[in-house]
C-alpha cells in the first residue's frame, strides 16, 4: 500500500534539494513573492496528484508512483525557475543534483528503517537532516564558485541519469517480497542507489567546475591580452612625447633669434614638459610606463602617490608581465582611493630586493568592505561574472615566476604583497 504522507514528504524534500543547489544563484525581481506563488502552485499540484492516486485500483499505485517521482522533480525546475535566475542548464543541474540528494535521503531513510521499527520521527526525519546538512557542505556550497553555466547536454544526461536512479533502479526492490527477501538483498539495492546518486552529483558539479576553470582562464588571457596591448600603445604614446621634445629643442637650437612664441608653440612645450616631468625613473621601464600613466589619475583624484623603488630587481621578468602586475595592482588601489575621504587618498608603493627575492608591497585605505575569498578579494561591483579577475591575474603572473601573492586588511589598510624569488626571474 503507498504511503501518503511519504509522497508528500518525498515531494516537498526533492523541491527543496532542487532550491538548494539554486541557491547561490542570482535572484529574481521580487523573489519572496515569486517563490511563495510558485511553491504554492507546486503544493497545490501534490494535492491533485495525492488525490487523484488514491482514486486509482491499488494494482495501479506502482505506476503513479513512478509518475509522481518524475512530477516532482519538474515541480522542483518550475520552483527553481521562479525563483532565480537560470540558465536552461542551471535548472537541469539543479534539478539533476536535487533529484539525486532527495533519493540519497529516501535510500538512508530505508536503510534505517531497517533496525528502528518504533520512532518513525527517528526513521524519517533524521536521515534527512544528515543528508541535506552533509549535501550543503559537500557540495552546495562548491556552487558558489562555480559560477559558469552548465550546458544543457551535461544537464540533460545528468537529469536522465537521476531519473534512471532515483526512479526504475528503486523500483525493482518492489519486485522483492519485502518480509521474506533478505535484508542484505534490500540494503544492495539501497546502497547501490546510494552511490550512484553521489556519482552523479559529482559528476554534474565536476562538469560545472571544469566549465567555471575554463571561463576564468578565458578572462584571465583576454585581460593579460588587453594589457599587452595597452602597454604597446603607452610605449607608442611615451616614443611620441619623448620625439616631440626633441623635435621642440631642436627648433629653439635652429632657431636661436626666434622672436615671442605663438600659443600653439607654448602649448605643445608646456604639455611636453608636462609629461617629461611626470616620468619616472625606477630601473624598470615597463613599470616607469605604469607610474607615468596612473600619474594623471593621482593628480585628477587627489591620491598622495608614495614610492620607493628599486626597478632592478624585476629585470628578470617581461616586461609586459611587469606592466600587467603594476597596472592592475594600481588600478585596484585608485579605485579604492576614490572612495576615501580626501585625507585618507594615500597610496604607499615599494619595490626591492631581500633575501634573494624581487618584494612588491603596495597599501592604500578604503571604504567598501573587503571580502576575502581563497586569499583573493571578491569584487565589489554587481556582475561577479565578469569583474574580480585583475588580483587573480597577478597572482597567476606571480606564480608564473614561482612566486606568490598575499593580501591582507587590516584595520581600514588593504594590503597587497608579492615575492618573487631573483633567481628564477632572472
Amino acid at each position: 500500500m503507498l504511503d501518503y504522507p511519504e509522497l508528500i514528504y518525498d515531494y516537498i524534500l526533492c523541491i527543496a534539494a532542487g532550491c538548494l543547489f539554486a541557491l547561490y544563484r542570482p535572484r529574481r525581481k521580487r523573489f519572496g513573492l515569486r517563490l511563495g506563488v510558485v511553491a504554492g502552485l507546486a503544493l497545490a499540484c501534490i494535492a491533485l496528484v495525492v488525490y487523484l492516486t488514491r482514486m486509482v485500483p491499488e494494482g495501479s499505485l506502482l505506476s503513479y508512483l513512478r509518475f509522481a517521482s518524475i512530477l516532482s522533480v519538474a515541480l522542483a525546475a518550475a520552483v527553481v525557475y521562479g525563483g532565480w535566475e537560470v540558465s536552461p542548464g542551471r535548472l537541469l543541474f539543479c534539478a539533476a543534483c536535487g533529484c539525486a540528494l532527495q533519493n540519497m535521503g529516501s535510500n538512508l531513510r530505508t536503510l534505517v528503517a531497517e533496525y528502528v521499527t518504533s520512532d518513525r520521527i527517528v526513521r524519517e526525519l533524521v536521515p534527512m537532516f544528515i543528508v541535506f546538512v552533509a549535501g550543503y557542505y559537500l557540495w552546495i556550497r562548491r556552487t558558489k564558485k562555480a559560477t559558469a553555466e552548465p550546458s544543457v547536454q551535461t544537464g540533460v544526461v545528468g537529469l536522465i541519469s537521476a531519473l534512471f536512479v532515483c526512479i526504475i533502479l528503486p523500483s525493482r526492490m518492489y519486485k522483492f517480497d519485502l518480509e521474506t527477501t533478505a535484508m542484505g538483498v534490500r540494503q544492495i539495492v539501497n546502497y547501490q542507489s546510494l552511490f550512484l546518486c553521489i556519482l552523479i552529483i559529482e559528476t554534474q558539479l565536476d562538469a560545472v567546475e571544469n566549465r567555471s576553470i575554463l571561463k576564468d582562464n578565458q578572462h584571465l588571457t583576454l585581460m593579460l591580452q588587453e594589457r599587452e596591448d595597452k602597454f604597446r600603445d603607452a610605449q607608442v604614446t611615451m616614443e611620441q612625447i619623448n620625439n616631440k621634445c626633441h623635435d621642440l629643442k631642436h627648433y629653439l637650437i635652429s632657431h636661436p633669434d626666434q622672436g615671442p612664441l605663438d600659443a600653439e608653440m607654448k602649448e605643445d612645450i608646456q604639455e611636453a614638459l608636462t609629461s617629461v616631468e611626470a616620468q619616472f625613473h625606477t630601473g624598470c621601464e615597463p613599470l616607469d610606463l605604469v607610474l607615468w600613466e596612473k600619474s594623471r589619475l593621482f593628480s585628477k583624484y587627489g591620491i598622495l602617490f608614495e614610492c620607493m623603488s628599486d626597478g632592478s630587481v624585476l629585470s628578470g621578468m617581461r616586461a609586459i608581465d611587469v606592466y600587467a602586475i603594476f597596472e592592475n595592482v594600481l588600478q585596484n588601489a585608485i579605485e579604492a582611493s576614490e572612495q576615501c575621504d580626501p585625507d585618507e587618498r594615500v597610496i604607499s608603493m615599494t619595490v626591492c630586493g631581500k633575501n634573494r627575492f624581487a618584494l612588491i608591497h603596495v597599501e592604500n585605505h578604503y571604504v567598501t568592505p573587503v571580502e576575502l575569498r581563497d586569499g583573493l578579494p571578491v569584487t565589489s561591483k554587481q556582475n561577479r561574472e565578469e569583474h574580480g579577475f585583475g588580483v587573480a591575474s597577478v597572482r597567476m603572473l606571480a606564480q608564473k615566476y614561482n612566486g606568490m601573492l598575499s593580501v591582507s586588511v587590516e584595520d581600514d589598510l588593504f594590503n597587497l604583497d608579492i615575492a618573487i624569488p631573483l633567481e628564477k626571474s632572472a
